[in-house]
């Protein structure tokens, strides 16, 4: 998942801009937190708002595609929850 999250946020950061730790820390705090539909919807919003097309769109793409394929995956939540 966070391989994912840091393909989208390269899409939206330069290569070392430190604001894109902060990025993925707070969209990987909401996968824990079991809101996949609010990250989806995030990733989604950010590519609009910065008018990601084609190629440069790409790491979005993957994450909101590997997040929405596999919510049997995603649930870190309840695994967080039982140990």
């Amino acid at each position: 998942m966070f391989e994912y999250l840091w393909r989208a946020a390269w899409c939206l950061h330069d290569t070392g801009d430190a604001s894109a730790e902060a990025w993925v820390a707070r969209h990987a705090r909401t996968l824990l937190a079991g809101d996949v539909q609010q990250t989806v919807a995030a990733l989604k919003a950010a590519a609009r708002a910065a008018r990601l097309r084609g190629t440069k769109r790409k790491g979005i793409n993957d994450a909101v595609n590997y997040l929405t394929s596999k919510p049997e995956h995603l649930r870190y939540d309840t695994a967080l929850g039982r140990s």
